[in-house]
């Protein structure tokens, strides 16, 4: 058996697990990504069939040992290696299998991740395998150099590649969190860029296939910064047809002082709805700017005109602890059982909140989590329950769906 020189252990909680897990390990990264090759999409469903019950070893050599071990509410992932061995003849990432999960382990040293971005920097034919690592590639790029010249030429081939950004869950998401570290650093030629595509970033989500309703959040948001009030209101005169997307031009829409019509069947739609309402929620305001990452410009911005729309409230914007669901005991869904979860709904949320803001909250969370399969289910599973059960109620259901 293999003696190794070093041990690094590092434990991520399970809901930041999303296609891959990595350990820097000093002279380099240790990655496992998780793949279902039948139907070649990227789930982490994978990764706790292999590590729900016992502690799994996925790769052992002379060089490295790699196991992943799932406790409560974290994935424990330990390697151990020899640095000397591993840095000389680990080149490449091996393909393994357990219990007929297929997956991946990678080892890039620190050597190899600069020459790789700096193949980009210069401008040559670069050798990356697979979009998320060529964005991965342009954000770490960047943050070195600080210039979006270097890397905008890759990135509009990027945006080329329509059918690509849409074959896997969560990629036109990350696209859209590297386009918001861009904008987050005030370069002027982004700035440029972004104005000159702004409808090719609008075309990228196929309809069908992009169920995130933050994507078309943060791709709005760019209209909302770099458009005037006048321009923005004649872009979105007519209504998108995409449900999603009209939530998100309404929203901002309300923060330009436009009032534009919107579905209610997103966090954001919802949050329209009860302004309009007279209701004021800064928890859910808030985790939904949590998302755009804001320049304080922007959040300041932002804050005038919710302060001048609850102005006879006269209280400063402040963050609630609790959202109203979560102030019922309605919390950590996916930790209590099915029983406890509707005592709560029935008991204490609709007596407090009443059935139709209950219903309408449980579906913008649903919605929230489409990603977290098990958290959507939950949420969804509870709102077809409160259906059955109270369907003579005179409120308006929405089309409730398990994805």
């Amino acid at each position: 058996m293999a003696k190794y020189k070093e041990s690094i252990i590092r434990k991520i909680p399970v809901h930041y697990v999303e296609n891959k897990i990595e350990v820097d390990i000093g002279i380099g990264t240790v990655s496992v990504f998780f793949q279902n090759l039948t139907s070649n999409r990227i789930i982490n469903e994978e990764l706790f069939q292999i590590a729900a019950l016992e502690r799994i070893t996925l790769h052992r050599s002379d060089m490295i040992q790699v196991l992943i071990t799932k406790l409560d509410r974290v994935i424990e992932m330990e390697v151990r290696f020899n640095p000397y061995e591993l840095k000389k003849k680990m080149r490449m990432g091996v393909y393994e299998s357990k219990r007929g999960t297929n997956y991946k382990v990678l080892f890039v040293n620190v050597e190899n991740t600069e020459k790789k971005a700096y193949e980009i920097d210069i401008g040559k034919k670069e050798h990356v395998h697979g979009i998320d690592m060529r964005i991965e590639q342009m954000e770490s790029t960047f943050l070195k150099t600080k210039q979006f010249q270097i890397i905008e030429r890759n990135l509009n081939e990027l945006i080329r590649n329509r059918k690509a950004l849409n074959k896997t869950k969560q990629r036109m998401n990350r696209l859209m969190k590297l386009l918001q570290v861009f904008h987050s650093s005030g370069n002027e030629s982004f700035k440029e860029w972004i104005r000159q595509n702004l409808h090719v970033l609008r075309g990228l989500p196929h309809p069908q296939k992009e169920q995130l309703p933050i994507v078309y959040l943060r791709i709005i948001r760019f209209y909302y910064e770099y458009l005037s009030i006048d321009e923005f209101e004649r872009e979105f005169k007519q209504s998108s047809r995409i449900m999603e997307e009209q939530d998100a031009i309404s929203f901002f829409g309300r923060m330009n002082g436009l009032n534009l019509p919107y579905r209610a069947i997103t966090p954001f739609g919802l949050l329209l709805k009860d302004w309009d309402e007279k209701r004021f929620n800064p928890y859910a305001l808030e985790k939904i700017l949590s998302y755009l990452d804001l320049s304080q410009s922007e959040y300041n911005r932002m804050n005038q005109i919710v302060q001048q729309m609850f102005r006879h409230n006269e209280k400063q914007f402040q963050l609630k602890e609790k959202s109203d669901l979560a102030a019922c005991g309605y919390i950590k869904v996916t930790s209590i059982s099915m029983k406890k979860r509707r005592e709560i709904l029935v008991k204490k949320c609709i007596p407090e909140l009443g059935l139709q803001r209950t219903v309408d909250l449980l579906f913008g969370i649903s919605n929230l989590h489409k990603h977290h399969k098990n958290a959507h289910l939950v949420y969804t599973s509870d709102l077809q329950y409160l259906k059955r059960n109270f369907k003579e109620q005179n409120i308006k259901w929405p089309r409730i769906e398990i994805t």
